[in-house]
């Protein structure tokens, strides 16, 4: 972790549905940067167990919760400082947070993208094709210019107080 003091209290959350084959890996790599929590958004498969194995801190949204369930539980449990949000099915790597992190030093928000030029993904060609295709199809009927609305995200402090 980089040597500012607010990062000493960075939460990354990880909204999880059904991603047991990911989030152990996944968890392991991103508790480098911070505390993981992982919210378990009512999964039927051993997500919540084996994130607690890796080390998060795992809250359960019940059954039937949508990814912006998992998004807001991770907000009122962010301790006061910045906060990261990224996707467990693989769209995003957690070595790129310390990359969303520096752009906290111009803004209150940043918004990483698979769509730059040196963006990492794991996710399978499949997988990564499909969000490809459902970016540019989007751009094509809202007749606007493709953008990856990522879930991988940074807020600063000030963001995260602001939005809890």
């Amino acid at each position: 972790m980089t040597n500012h003091s607010w990062l000493d209290r960075l939460t990354i959350t990880i909204p999880a549905h059904n991603e047991a084959d990911n989030i152990g890996g996944l968890v392991c790599r991103a508790s480098q940067y911070g505390e993981v929590c992982v919210v378990d958004d009512g999964s039927t498969d051993r997500t919540a167990e084996l994130a607690a194995a890796a080390g998060a801190r795992v809250l359960r949204n019940p059954a039937g919760s949508q990814y912006g369930d998992g998004f807001i539980a991770g907000l009122q449990e962010a301790q006061s400082g910045p906060g990261i949000f990224m996707d467990a099915g693989g769209s995003h790597a957690p070595e790129d947070i310390p990359r969303l992190l520096a752009g906290l030093r111009e803004a209150d928000v940043v918004i990483g993208s698979r769509l730059v030029s040196g963006a990492r993904q794991w996710q399978s060609r499949r997988r990564r094709l499909l969000t490809r295709i459902g970016i540019w199809l989007f751009a094509a009927v809202s007749l606007s210019t493709p953008m990856d609305y990522s879930g991988f995200r940074a807020f600063n402090a000030t963001a995260v107080d602001w939005l809890r």
